[in-house]
């Protein structure tokens, strides 16, 4: 069942995954789209939650040239928690896959396919294997 879109689940699904400091904001147009973003310690290391046109989320970690692609989220279901999205999107979404050499190797061989992406690269090409292609800017 879909429920009413809970911001609380989302900032708590952004802390469980070990992002900080989430910060919602609104696009710009004539039909605003609200999305998160939240770091894990640098601006070029960020992960993003659209809201609309679906509910989905994304890691961008270009200075590493990784990219989780846009990966569905079940927030907007009454029966999912922030928790069992943690546990099934950890492989992808969890910040300290991002935050060291050694986590970032690791998270390589996993994911070979989230491997040297550049911002041009997911603008033209189609999304990692099991994501979705959606512009990087909600609302676009």
């Amino acid at each position: 069942m879909i429920a009413k879109l809970n911001n609380d689940k989302i900032i708590r699904f952004l802390s469980l995954c070990g992002w900080r400091q989430p910060v919602a904001q609104l696009t710009p147009g004539d039909v605003p789209v609200l999305y998160f973003r939240a770091h894990a310690g640098s601006p070029t290391l960020f992960i993003q939650v659209n809201t609309r046109p679906q509910l989905v989320c994304a890691v961008f970690a270009m200075r590493y040239r990784l990219y989780s692609g846009w990966r569905r989220l079940l927030l907007d279901r009454k029966s999912v928690s922030p928790e069992a999205e943690v546990r099934r999107l950890s492989s992808l979404m969890l910040a300290n896959w991002y935050t060291s050499p050694q986590r970032r190797s690791v998270f390589r061989s996993i994911h070979p396919e989230c491997s040297n992406w550049t911002y041009a690269r997911i603008e033209r090409d189609p999304p990692p294997k099991g994501a979705e292609r959606l512009p990087i800017n909600p609302g676009h």
